[in-house]
């Protein structure tokens, strides 16, 4: 569940050779769009108690996502966030380019 959300962050919120600071506001609602996304159907009963900020948390500790948290003392709803690496973002793209090719390959008819 973390890949995929680090794969839809870095899609979503990074350009070519731009990795933006990006609101936690932005990300909560991208992990709550994914979580209505037909991705999520399978692990729908796991991730039920995952929030925005413990995944975002989860990502930065493994170093793949930077937090800015000089806004307003660190309060959760004013940090902000990125890509940490040119190679993250490039992971991240790589993993969503697979995960489209296996649901276009899923839906096929047999």
């Amino acid at each position: 569940i973390a890949t995929l959300y680090f794969a839809s962050f870095a899609v979503v919120f990074s350009q070519e050779e731009l990795r933006p600071w990006v609101p936690y506001v932005s990300a909560k609602a991208l992990w709550k769009q994914l979580r209505r996304s037909s991705y999520i159907t399978t692990f729908r009963k796991r991730i039920r108690y995952i929030s925005a900020y413990e995944l975002l948390e989860g990502l930065r500790k493994i170093g793949v996502i930077d937090v800015d948290m000089n806004a307003n003392f660190g309060n959760i709803e004013d940090r902000m966030y990125r890509v940490n690496h040119d190679l993250m973002w490039q992971y991240g793209r790589q993993y969503a380019s697979l995960l489209n090719q296996q649901k276009i390959v899923l839906k096929e008819p047999k």
